[in-house]
């Protein structure tokens, strides 16, 4: 039986898969069925996906949420792909290049059970799942592999500065010659998660309001919003804020993106998007849009390295 490449990004704001995109977090129901339709049933606990994120994260390993997690996206991308719920599975996952270090990359495959066989229930089918391997990349390659923009042909630029906008951080590298220098690399921390716990703050502070992290999304993407003016302002600003400190590090890390291209990716990029512009400090951007883009470039990186061994 072949083995099934599944990329997964694991993200503080939401789980990506090549198909999928789920809040990232759960809610343990313990041994009593709830009778929920999106059930997974694991070590004699029902789980469901929560209607939002999680907390915070910065070692997506420190308990057992990321790996349940993981259990929901192989399973919706087994039935997605009409495949069997007894199968091999590899991995690919992806660790911010500020967080990484090899003690990290095994810290990872340790937690995602390399070799191991893992059996669980979703929605009522058993599933028997064997993951022979886990491949660590740094975050942002998937979305690199995944493109087919002009800033990552060579034969154009040998250099650009890669940004991705997490929920939890801001993670820039450098990028010579499609290799990240790991000596020009920094995570922010202003992810869209911080950003937003900040507007609630000052908007309970300065205008007695209790803003919701929907009603702050509204804002930023629509012109709907019923919001006073004011507030409104508030919010655009601390995102461009936002947008004008990760312009900041880049010329910290010798990257000034009025000369150097970038590209952009990561779930919280639709947010801040329009303050990336020339006028702020940023000359031809390359704006990734697609928020599954990290993994479905891990699954092509899989294809691309299990080829390679065959």
């Amino acid at each position: 039986m072949k083995d099934i490449l599944i990329g997964v990004d694991h993200g503080n704001y939401s789980i990506k898969t090549s198909n999928f995109t789920i809040p990232s977090d759960i809610i343990n129901h313990g041994k009593i069925d709830p009778g929920l339709d999106d059930l997974l049933y694991f070590n004699n606990h029902y789980y469901s996906i929560s209607r939002i994120h999680g907390t915070l994260e910065r070692n997506k390993t420190n308990d057992e949420r990321y790996f349940i997690l993981t259990l929901f996206s192989i399973a919706k991308e087994i039935l997605k792909r009409n495949a069997s719920s007894n199968s091999t599975v590899v991995l690919g996952i992806g660790v911010p290049p500020g967080h990484y270090s090899s003690t990290t990359e095994d810290e990872y495959i340790s937690y995602f059970k390399k070799g191991k066989t893992i059996s669980f229930m979703y929605n009522n089918i058993d599933f028997l799942i064997t993951i022979s391997n886990v491949y660590v990349f740094l975050q942002g390659y998937g979305a690199l592999a995944y493109t087919n923009c002009d800033v990552v042909d060579t034969t154009k630029f040998n250099r650009f500065i890669l940004i991705d906008i997490g929920g939890g951080t801001i993670e820039l590298v450098s990028v010579y010659n499609m290799c990240f220098d790991r000596e020009k690399r920094y995570s922010l921390p202003k992810g869209t998660i911080t950003i937003n716990n900040q507007i609630i703050k000052k908007v309970s502070s300065q205008y007695a309001l209790e803003i919701s992290e929907e009603e702050i999304n509204e804002v930023l993407l629509t012109n709907n919003s019923l919001i006073e003016s004011a507030v409104q302002e508030l919010i655009k600003n601390e995102y461009k804020n936002a947008a004008l400190k990760t312009i900041a590090k880049a010329r910290e890390l010798e990257q000034d993106l009025m000369l150097t291209r970038s590209f952009f990716t990561g779930g919280g990029l639709k947010y801040m998007k329009p303050f990336f512009n020339e006028k702020n400090g940023v000359k031809m951007p390359y704006f990734e849009e697609n928020i599954r883009a990290n993994a479905l470039g891990y699954e092509r990186l899989l294809n691309d390295l299990l080829l390679g061994d065959s």
